[in-house]
């Protein structure tokens, strides 16, 4: 009886024992913006933001645990941060870069296995996430592309409008030249001869007017 006592005292000791062992150090990522192997991140007032499964937002650990974090360049240069924490999300680790990034360049983020949980876990191991800045260069280029495109489309929509008018115009003007003289006289009580030299004015003024117009759209 006694043997068998020390051997359930013994399998319930070593039952406690792996199940301690399975709930320690429990405390891991569950997302982060960017995700590992990220690009497209601004190089302009970056920030990463890493989940976690716990709250880890205990005021006993946040001092120790800002220096959990660690972002380096391609080079290995440390580029300085702030470690901050939200209280409407206790789950969540908000690290801003102090300073502008690289464009194009490649980073990595280094989360220290000493990083605690408010329960206590830690990660155990450390994590790594790396990411990659936008291209602004690229992005330059584009918004050239896209500029140069809509002042071609702009310049043929005007020309295409100033062509309309010029028929509209023209049109116009044709009208114009249909006037009957003997009517309006009959209208008016004034002379054909009076009329007639009345529109060969009017004629010559606009015509006048068009050519210097047609000057200045050729000069601009």
């Amino acid at each position: 009886m006694k043997k068998l006592g020390i051997v359930a005292v013994t399998l319930m000791l070593a039952a406690l024992f792996q199940t301690a062992v399975c709930f320690a150090g429990t405390l891991t990522i569950v997302n982060s913006y960017p995700h590992d192997g990220g690009t497209g991140l601004q190089p302009v007032n970056c920030a990463v933001k890493i989940y976690f499964n716990q709250d880890v937002a205990g005021a006993q650990f946040l001092e120790t645990n800002k220096a959990c974090f660690t972002i380096t360049d391609s080079e290995n240069k440390v580029q300085p941060v702030t470690v901050l924490h939200d209280s409407k999300d206790r789950t969540m680790v908000l690290v801003v870069l102090n300073n502008t990034l690289a464009s194009d360049t490649d980073y990595k983020l280094t989360i220290s296995g000493d990083f605690t949980a408010t329960s206590g876990d830690t990660l155990v191991t450390d994590r790594v996430i790396h990411f990659k800045t936008r291209d602004l260069k690229k992005d330059n280029s584009t918004s050239m592309i896209m500029m140069v495109v809509m002042f071609v489309g702009i310049l043929f929509f005007s020309t295409r409008q100033m062509k309309k008018q010029a028929k509209k115009d023209a049109a116009e003007g044709k009208k114009e030249e249909k006037v009957n003289p003997y009517k309006v006289s009959k209208e008016t009580g004034k002379s054909v001869a009076e009329i007639v030299e009345k529109s060969e004015k009017m004629k010559r003024k606009k015509e006048k007017a068009e050519a210097k117009l047609g000057e200045e759209r050729r000069s601009g």
